[in-house]
């Protein structure tokens, strides 16, 4: 399968982060050597401060001096190389990374990113040499094995593939995050079945990533594919035993989240102080609210709006709980009144004369 060669600004996301798995914005970092703590200021770590506050330019002149008094320092080229490539000027990062390897082979940081210059060359069996390498000079790297299974992917090795993104994930046990990732790479190279099921599995340990995927371009090759738009249609899963839960009902319905019912809620926790994910999931038939309340709305059988408000066990006393949700439903209802208002205030302004 051929994947879209990637432009020059998705360099800046690849080696900013130091990571291949960037290139499929998937999040995983590799460990890198300017990260690590320094007891003084020096012209590296400097550079590395000014590369991850974006100031790539500043960066690059930092290190120019530093190469100009220390031209075999490798680790400064390695530093200028990503500076070159975060000013979009690929050529000459390409040469500073190649001498910046010449220099210390040992570099883990260097193979990775040369790795994901030749995926974005579509160079994939150059690419997996690359992550060989660094595979050598760390192989406990825990990300080792889910960039040496993306880009057998991209090679067309399903099987080879399939193992090397098990052993990541016997790596990292019951990680929804471990799940998604590997479900991404899948899904980036259009299988659809492995990806699917793997979603599944990360949406079953932590129903937020149905919420991830919603937004995330990685899953767009599938999107129209019935068993995942199953799979994202699914009822939410139920709070856990022992969770804090209220339900109520309220005069106008949910509707599809065109009601004043959502608004209303979303309006009303941001004014009561209550933290939450500002990303609500909204379909047809409920929305999630994620927070350290979790608020769940869909339509009655009335036709009247149902709310329900949980949180994990333990958060407060059911006391608390009671008065805490009975003062929210209080705020939602006059704050729907108060929409209601409005939109027929708008309604009127609208209206032609003499209408």
């Amino acid at each position: 399968m051929t994947l879209t060669v990637l432009s020059a600004p998705f360099f800046k996301l690849i080696l900013r982060t130091a990571s291949l798995c960037a290139l499929f914005s998937l999040g995983i970092t590799a460990a890198a050597w300017g990260q690590a703590a320094q007891p003084t200021a020096t012209p590296l770590t400097t550079a590395q401060t000014l590369l991850d506050q974006g100031r790539a330019q500043e960066a690059r002149s930092v290190l120019d001096r530093r190469i100009k008094k220390e031209p075999k320092d490798a680790q400064a080229r390695l530093l200028r190389s990503d500076a070159l490539f975060l000013l979009g000027e690929i050529k000459l990062g390409r040469a500073d990374l190649d001498r910046a390897l010449d220099l210390d082979p040992t570099l883990r940081q260097g193979w990775l990113n040369r790795a994901a210059l030749e995926l974005a060359d579509q160079k994939y069996e150059a690419a997996y040499s690359a992550l060989l390498k660094a595979q050598q000079l760390a192989p406990s790297a825990p990300d080792n094995e889910i960039n040496l299974g993306a880009v057998l992917l991209l090679k067309g090795d399903l099987a080879e593939a399939a193992l090397s993104f098990q052993r990541y994930l016997d790596l990292h046990g019951n990680s929804a995050e471990g799940h998604y990732l590997v479900a991404s790479n899948y899904a980036m190279a259009g299988y659809v079945a492995p990806a699917v099921d793997l979603l599944r599995r990360a949406i079953q340990l932590d129903e937020r990533a149905r919420l991830q995927v919603r937004s995330d371009p990685n899953f767009a090759t599938i999107a129209k594919e019935p068993s995942y738009q199953q799979l994202m249609a699914q009822e939410p899963q139920r709070p856990k035993a022992g969770s804090l839960v209220s339900r109520y009902l309220f005069a106008r319905p949910y509707q599809g989240g065109e009601a004043e019912l959502l608004p209303a809620v979303v309006d009303t926790l941001q004014a009561a102080g209550v933290n939450f994910d500002r990303r609500v999931e909204v379909t047809q038939g409920w929305a999630l609210i994620w927070g350290e309340i979790r608020v769940e709305l869909r339509d009655g059988s009335d036709g009247r709006g149902l709310v329900q408000f949980s949180a994990e066990p333990g958060t407060m006393s059911e006391a608390a709980w009671k008065a805490k949700t009975e003062q929210l439903v209080r705020r939602i209802q006059a704050r729907i009144v108060t929409l209601m208002a409005a939109k027929r205030k708008a309604a009127v302004q609208r209206r032609p004369p003499g209408g």
